[in-house]
C-alpha cells in the first residue's frame, strides 16, 4: 500500500482539477492510501472529491469567512504567505503541519502548491511535478529561473503531452532528462457519454449553435470568440455562441458582449456539472485559445464526436492528430473565423471530421482509465 498526498492551488472548474478529480476516483484503494491537499481551500469541484480522500488546506476560502475584519486579515495573511513560500519555501512549515509521512507528493498542476513539496521534502520518500501546459508561455507567479531550480529537486516530472514535454526541453536544455516522460490525461468515457444524454432544459432553436468551454482565464481568449460571433452576425450567419465557465474575465466579457450588441447572439453560463449534454446539443467546439498543454475538453469533444477548431496550441495537434479530427488554424481571430465560415459554407467538412471521429472511437491517443498512472505510481520506489 503506497501513500500519496497530490497537491494542487486549489479545485475551480478547470481541466487539470477535472483530471485530478478521475485520478482520484478511480485509483484503486486497495494498492493507494491518498490524501489532497490545497494552497488555497476552494473551487467548485471540492464536493466532487471523494468521501475517503482526506483534504489537507494551507489557506481558508475567504468565502466562508462573513466578518470584514477577519475577512482582510486573512486576505491578508494570504498575500504575506504566498511571498514568503517564494522567497523560503521551508517557511510553509510555519503555518501548516502533515499528520505523517508519504511514499509519493504529487504536485498536480503549476504554481505554489510546488513548494510544498519543495519546503517539507522530508515527509516524502518520492515527489513528483505534473505539467498541464506549455511552460514557455504560462505565467504562475514563480520566474523561470526559479521554476527550474524547484524541479530540479524533484524525483519525476511529468507532461500531459510530448508537445508540452518538448516545450520544457527547449526551454530547460541542460534539465536531466531522465526525469521527465509523457502520460496523457485519463478520462472517464463512459460517465461523459452517458452525462451527454442527459435531458436538457433550452428553448428549441434553428440557429447554428458554437460552443467552448473552459474556466474564463486570459489565455483562453474567448473576447476573441465573441469578436468572431460578431463578424459573423454582421456577415449574415444565423449562429449563436455558447460559453460556459466561470473566472476572473466574466465581467470584461460581459462588458464585451454588451459594447458589440451582441446579447442576442452571445450566451455566458457558469460553470456546469454536467456541460456535456451542452457540447452534444451544439453544432461546432470552438478552442480559441492561446496556449494549453493537452486540453481535456478537445478530448471530450472528441469523445462525443463533435466537429471541432481549434488553434495551432501545443497539445492540440498532438490530440487532433495534426488536423484528422478536427480543423487546427493559426493563432489568431482572422484564422479561427475563416475555419468557422468554411464548416457553415460547406457542411461536408465537419461531416467528414464527425465520421473520423465516429470510426476511431477507442482509438484516440487519450487513456479511458487511470491504470498507466496507477503502474507509474506502483513503479516509483
Amino acid at each position: 500500500m503506497k501513500r500519496i498526498l497530490f497537491a494542487i492551488n486549489q479545485m475551480p472548474g478547470g481541466g487539470a482539477e477535472r483530471v485530478l478529480l478521475t485520478v482520484l476516483q478511480q485509483l484503486d484503494r486497495s494498492q493507494f492510501e491518498i490524501e489532497l491537499f490545497l494552497l488555497v481551500n476552494e473551487g467548485v469541484y471540492i464536493k466532487e472529491v471523494p468521501g475517503d480522500v482526506t483534504i489537507h488546506y494551507l489557506l481558508p476560502s475567504l468565502k466562508d469567512i462573513r466578518n470584514p475584519i477577519l475577512r482582510l486579515y486573512h486576505r491578508i495573511k494570504r498575500s504575506i504567505v504566498k511571498r514568503l513560500l517564494k522567497i523560503a519555501p521551508s517557511s510553509i512549515r510555519l503555518f501548516t503541519k502533515l499528520p505523517h509521512t508519504y511514499d509519493i507528493g504529487v504536485s498536480f498542476c503549476e504554481g505554489l502548491n510546488a513548494l510544498l513539496f519543495v519546503g517539507m521534502r522530508n515527509h516524502f520518500k518520492t515527489i513528483v511535478s505534473w505539467i498541464h501546459i506549455d511552460i514557455r508561455k504560462h505565467r504562475f507567479g514563480i520566474s523561470l529561473p526559479q521554476w527550474e531550480k524547484i524541479l530540479q529537486s524533484y524525483n519525476k516530472v511529468v507532461f500531459v503531452s510530448n508537445d508540452a514535454k518538448n516545450a520544457f526541453q527547449s526551454l530547460y536544455p541542460s534539465f536531466d532528462h531522465s526525469k521527465l516522460l509523457c502520460l496523457y490525461n485519463p478520462i472517464d468515457c463512459d460517465s461523459i457519454k452517458r452525462m451527454s444524454k442527459e435531458p436538457l432544459q433550452k428553448e428549441s432553436e434553428d440557429s447554428y449553435t458554437i460552443i467552448s468551454v473552459g474556466r474564463l482565464s486570459p489565455q483562453k481568449r474567448f473576447d476573441r470568440l465573441i469578436r468572431i460571433q460578431k463578424r459573423l452576425t454582421d456577415n449574415g450567419f444565423n449562429t449563436k455562441l455558447l460559453i460556459l465557465g466561470e473566472g476572473k474575465r466574466k465581467e470584461p466579457l460581459k462588458q464585451l458582449i454588451t459594447e458589440l450588441k451582441m446579447e442576442k447572439h452571445v450566451t455566458m453560463m457558469p460553470f456546469q456539472k454536467n456541460p456535456y449534454n451542452w457540447m452534444q446539443s451544439a453544432n461546432l467546439f470552438v478552442l480559441p485559445s492561446d496556449f494549453e498543454g493537452l486540453p481535456l475538453v478537445i478530448s471530450e469533444a472528441m469523445l462525443l464526436e463533435l466537429p471541432i477548431i481549434a488553434t495551432r496550441t501545443v497539445g492540440t495537434a498532438e490530440l487532433l492528430e495534426n488536423g484528422k479530427y478536427g480543423l487546427i488554424v493559426d493563432i489568431c481571430e482572422d484564422a479561427l473565423y475563416d475555419g468557422i465560415v468554411s464548416f457553415l459554407k460547406d457542411p461536408n467538412i465537419p461531416r467528414s471530421y464527425q465520421k473520423r471521429l465516429a470510426e476511431n472511437q477507442g482509438n484516440f491517443i487519450f487513456d479511458s482509465s487511470v491504470k498507466k498512472i496507477e503502474s507509474f505510481f506502483l513503479s516509483l520506489t
